[in-house]
């Protein structure tokens, strides 16, 4: 017994050794970094920025090994809130571009055409970091280092810690640079939620009707009648049903609405996958509704219903935490409840596929035909691909996705990258048994001939 209580005090003794030389290691830090900062606003002569700059960073190492990995990241988005305080806008730009012309037309240098900005091509668009040739580890994709820890001074600015909205902000579930723009996103639903959250529930369903009206008599050969219908409900004229005028009276019911008529779209998907017929009903209502001045809103918020419908379109990886039940985990996912014979039961698993397959397929839809807000250009084509790549595997789900995306978009990014896109559908064949670990055998197969289809765009 006593050997083991000197055991115990010698134990002791080395863990307080080892807390008191951190102590003592701490403490000298803090003491370094309190003496430069006191040379340097008593002392007039500077002693040079590049030693600043070094010590700076010595700082920012030192702490920076202590902090945890939420930390470094929390630390990232406050110093890039930092940063952007001194951005300039836009109309300080553009007045130092036209500051710049006035001293060039001074100039007795001859004049230069300003050209037209190149179109994106595959000379001048990065690729993204593909999934690695080993079965272990996915790569992730190189973002701005986040190992600046929380040094900037309180004093000049005290940025306050995020709190997101997003379920999950995991680095395996969802990449940072895509977080942000999901964030901003949700933070402009939430706007819209806050003008409509107080409208009574009774106003709620009679503001739906309408669009439900006009949504369950849509047809191809009643299109034109029904959308025009549909526009000017939406702009404030009354519409009829079942002997009552109901209408639109400020932006707040305009915004419940455009939630509603979303719901409704999407529910057209609840029975499977998007058909053709569908689609040449859904697309071109999307398309005129977002592309409308007047509406700019829907796209938002339809952007909105379709990521919460299906995650996988951000694309987000729902995490199972310790107080959530199966139930709650897969509800999170993305399955729905169904009535069977008077009782509610959770969609099997070939059913929720075949419903997501429908939801992603209407996604690279959308992006396909340039409809808002995906008019722009395909950047986010290469971040949606590079983020599923790059994020682990998920059995069915991965190969369902990169397969759709094939499908819709493959001969679009073929037309706009090239060779570029061209190296990653390689590097997509070339990892199959990877990306599809646990997967159907038989979805596998789909995807290997949507990745010949591709391929053969280049013969």
């Amino acid at each position: 017994m006593d050997e083991i209580q000197e055991n115990k005090r010698e134990l002791y003794r080395r863990n307080e050794q080892i807390i008191r030389r951190y102590e003592e290691n701490e403490a000298k830090v803090k003491e370094a970094a309190e003496n430069i900062r006191r040379n340097f606003e008593s002392s007039k002569t500077s002693i040079g920025p590049a030693n600043e700059l070094l010590r700076f960073f010595y700082i920012l190492e030192q702490q920076s090994l202590s902090d945890t990995n939420d930390i470094r990241r929390k630390t990232r988005v406050d110093l890039e809130e930092y940063i952007n305080q001194f951005r300039q806008d836009e109309e300080e730009e553009e007045e130092e571009e036209e500051e710049e012309e006035v001293c060039n037309d001074d100039d007795d240098q001859p004049s230069v055409d300003v050209s037209q900005p190149a179109p994106i091509t595959s000379s001048n668009v990065p690729l993204p970091t593909v999934v690695s040739t080993s079965p272990q580890l996915p790569l992730t994709i190189p973002i701005v280092p986040s190992q600046v820890s929380t040094v900037i001074s309180t004093k000049q600015a005290s940025p306050m810690k995020k709190a997101y909205l997003s379920p999950v902000t995991a680095s395996d579930c969802i990449k940072p640079s895509t977080l942000d723009a999901y964030e901003a996103i949700l933070v402009e639903v939430k706007q819209y939620e806050a003008q409509y959250e107080s409208i009574p529930k009774e106003r709620e369903r009679q503001l739906a009707q309408p669009a439900r009206d006009i949504l369950n008599k849509l047809r191809e050969d009643t299109f034109n009648k029904l959308e025009e219908d549909l526009f000017k409900y939406l702009n404030g004229q009354n519409y009829s049903v079942s002997s009552q005028n109901i209408s639109i009276k400020n932006d707040a019911e305009r915004f419940l609405c455009y939630k509603r008529l979303t719901e409704l779209i999407l529910s057209q998907l609840l029975g499977g996958d998007l058909n053709d017929v569908k689609a040449r009903i859904l697309l071109p209502l999307i398309d005129h509704i977002s592309r409308h001045p007047q509406h700019k809103e829907f796209r938002t918020i339809f952007l909105d219903g379709l990521h919460k419908k299906c995650p996988y379109t951000v694309p987000l990886y729902p995490k199972p935490l310790s107080t959530t039940n199966d139930a709650e985990y897969l509800k999170a996912m993305g399955y729905t409840e169904k009535m069977e014979n008077g009782s509610a039961r959770l969609e099997t698993e070939t059913e929720f596929l075949s419903r997501m397959s429908g939801l992603i397929r209407l996604f690279w839809k959308l992006a396909a035909k340039k409809i808002p807000p995906f008019d722009k250009d395909l950047s986010f084509g290469w971040r949606w691909l590079s983020d599923v790549l790059n994020l682990p595997p998920r059995p069915n789900l991965t190969i369902l996705l990169l397969r759709v995306f094939l499908d819709e978009a493959g001969e679009l990014m073929m037309e706009a990258y090239s060779k570029q896109f061209l190296k990653v559908v390689k590097t997509i064949e070339g990892n199959l048994k990877t990306l599809g670990a646990n997967s159907n055998p038989s979805d596998i197969a789909r995807l290997e001939t949507a990745i010949q289809k591709v391929l053969q765009l280049n013969k």
